[in-house]
């Protein structure tokens, strides 16, 4: 099980498993030592300024072999994660959004359904 977290850093041994996984090359930023993440988590990075290329790098990641079984999203605000969470929708991919101005119980239910596989990919700020 691999879950997919789309940032700004990385664990050294990220970058040979991303380029085994994903297809195409991906920029990989982060400290020169990594950062420590828990296991069993590939974090990336995609300098996506804009929600179009937020969808094409989710999309991407979604069509990668093999398929991972989550991907996280992060965003700048909520309003972004908002319009990437309703596009992810329209385009028929199980998405949830975790940001502040939800309540508690409707984030909490986001990262159960995440755990559980419901949801593809979660959107947060």
């Amino acid at each position: 099980r691999v879950l997919v977290s789309a940032s700004g850093t990385t664990t050294p041994g990220s970058i040979e498993l991303a380029q085994s996984i994903l297809r195409g090359d991906w920029p990989i930023i982060g400290p020169k030592n990594g950062l420590e993440l828990p296991p069993r988590v590939l974090h990336l990075a995609n300098g996506a300024p804009d929600i179009d290329k937020k969808l094409l790098f989710v999309k991407r990641l979604t069509n990668s072999i093999p398929e991972p079984n989550g991907i996280m999203v992060f965003c700048n605000n909520h309003e972004r994660a908002r319009k990437v969470w309703e596009q992810l929708r329209y385009m028929d991919i199980p998405s949830e959004l975790l940001t502040g101005n939800r309540s508690k119980e409707s984030r909490d239910l986001a990262i159960r359904r995440m755990t559980l596989g419901e949801v593809e990919v979660l959107v947060a700020t």
